[in-house]
């Protein structure tokens, strides 16, 4: 099933000023501290901040990892091609009550939508990538963005770090950035 991720015109709390957004039959919603994410078979709430950063996480590696657990219950799986949106797939309690609900969607389209979510969702300040003590703090009403942030371009080897030809290892990178700002200044 390929669905497309809308943004509803009202806001989830129109005094917070964050969009809502929808995939196929998952509804997203987002107030000060929490991620309300809707399915046919209920409501899962869960933190704004562990919420960004496994989306971060996903779309940062392009659902690169085979499995990312948002939470115990929320999480995607990736099929190179299509990805699974599920809620509580792995979560026996789900499973048990038959309250587990999955759909499929097109990776590259799901990835674009994701990106529009945690464009609207990440507040000035917080980086979702960051470590906890690194970084603002997601909470509250929406105070601009952090696009600088969630569109950095991610250094990735091709075959292995260090070898001829792929990425050089970090302290050779800081050593060419280190030249280059002091030609600058």
């Amino acid at each position: 099933m390929t669905t497309l991720l809308t943004e509803s015109a009202a806001a989830t709390a129109p005094t917070l000023g964050y969009k809502t957004f929808q995939a196929g039959n998952f509804t997203f919603k987002r107030d000060e501290y929490f991620a309300h994410v809707f399915y046919p078979g209920g409501r899962h709430v869960m933190p704004i901040e562990d919420f960004l950063r496994a989306l971060m996480r996903d779309i940062a590696w392009g659902f690169f990892y085979g499995t990312v657990n948002f939470d115990a219950v929320l999480g995607t799986v990736n099929h190179y091609g299509t990805v699974e949106l599920y809620i509580g797939l792995f979560n026996a309690a789900y499973r048990q009550a038959n309250r587990h609900y999955v759909e499929t969607h097109d990776s590259a389209v799901l990835k674009g939508q994701f990106e529009a979510m945690l464009s609207d969702w990440t507040n000035e300040g917080f980086d979702p990538f960051a470590a906890p003590d690194e970084t603002g703090r997601a909470y509250g009403a929406k105070r601009g963005n952090n696009l600088a942030a969630i569109k950095r371009q991610r250094v990735v080897a091709k075959r292995m770090v260090g070898l001829s030809d792929d990425t050089p290892r970090r302290t050779q990178l800081l050593a060419a950035w280190k030249q280059q700002l002091a030609k600058i200044i």
